[in-house]
């Protein structure tokens, strides 16, 4: 597992700590705490500033299919592919409560601004919502035509968003528990939801290898932009808003301009101490094992360059840099730890 700082090239180091292959990843809101989930049934929390094991959850029955930290960071929930739902004291490593009601795993969750909400989505086609400080379910969301895949909370305010395998996002009011709105664009599954800092903005990802950014006054689409990873896996905005960060079923990262709505750069990682950063005019910044993997052809001619000519020909760390600066804040962030 990996944790990569975008101000930096270098991956910051986690040591690998499932037995067995990841299932689910969340961070808590200070963005140092991680959790792992995996098939060994355990969750793992990280304090990825030190790149140490910080405490394991001992999962009571099958793995975790999704996590979500509360706004406070003090509490995660984990969904089951059972259709059970945890929720996590995670100062004491302690579970809270044990939630059962949907019929399919739960393939999303989503806490609330509001302190004590969470909605999960299932497979079973419905948005559960839940009072975590009582322990109690709220509601039923019902309507959806095939499984939720995503959903996220706007950062103020009730509106929840839900993506669909059939992918169409469903926009509701988690307070009135009503339907907002439909959003139709994607052709595939919506395998991710984010909102943007401030809420102004939607963006959701597919299977379709479509990114979409939505207007959240008027509903509108506002842009489609094409991932050049394959499928989205998940993705979200940067803490300014000024970028959006997208990961796909090829390995890669992409970085998009929010405004401008283009790719400004792509990071790969091979392994550890392997990786690459790559500029859609071709110049790059590599590790030396990452300069491995390098290899072009030149579209027309079909001449092929070797590695070496390769680096000779594009490698500019500096560049690389000069992309990155834009869109990077220097903020400093108080340290939380367990």
């Amino acid at each position: 597992m990996h944790v990569w700082n975008l101000t930096q090239s270098a991956p910051v180091q986690v040591q690998q700590g499932q037995q067995r292959s990841t299932s689910a990843l969340a961070f808590a809101p200070n963005g140092i705490v991680l959790a792992q989930g995996g098939a060994d049934r355990n969750i793992r929390l990280w304090d990825v500033t030190r790149g140490r094991l910080v405490r394991v959850l001992l999962g009571p029955h099958r793995e975790a299919g999704v996590l979500a930290f509360a706004p406070t960071g003090a509490q995660l929930a984990a969904g089951y592919l059972d259709g059970r739902l945890c929720l996590w004291d995670v100062v004491q490593g302690t579970p809270l409560w044990g939630l059962q009601g949907h019929q399919l795993s739960i393939a999303a969750l989503a806490f609330a601004s509001t302190p004590g909400l969470l909605a999960s989505g299932s497979a079973d086609r419905s948005i559960r919502l839940w009072d975590t400080i009582q322990g109690e379910p709220i509601t039923i969301l019902r309507g959806q035509q095939s499984g939720i895949t995503a959903l996220a909370f706007a950062p103020h305010g009730p509106l929840l968003a839900a993506g669909s395998s059939q992918g169409s996002i469903y926009l509701w009011d988690a307070t009135h528990h009503e339907p907002l709105q439909l959003l139709q664009e994607h052709q595939a599954s919506v395998t991710a939801l984010a909102f943007a800092p401030q809420g102004e903005l939607l963006a959701s990802g597919g299977l379709d290898h479509r990114i979409c950014l939505w207007d959240m006054t008027s509903g509108a689409l506002v842009r489609v932009m094409q991932s050049r990873g394959g499928s989205v896996a998940t993705l979200a905005f940067a803490p300014n808003g000024k970028y959006l960060v997208t990961a796909g079923t090829a390995g890669c990262m992409q970085c998009w301009d929010v405004e401008q709505g283009t790719l400004f750069l792509s990071r790969y990682s091979f392994g550890p101490g392997v990786w690459l950063d790559v500029l859609p005019d071709g110049h790059f910044d590599a590790s030396p094992a990452g300069r491995r993997f390098l290899g072009y052809t030149e579209l027309g001619t079909m001449q092929t360059y070797r590695a070496e000519e390769v680096v000779q020909l594009f490698w500019d760390p500096q560049a690389v840099r000069a992309a990155l600066a834009p869109y990077i804040d220097d903020e400093i962030k108080e340290p939380y730890h367990l």
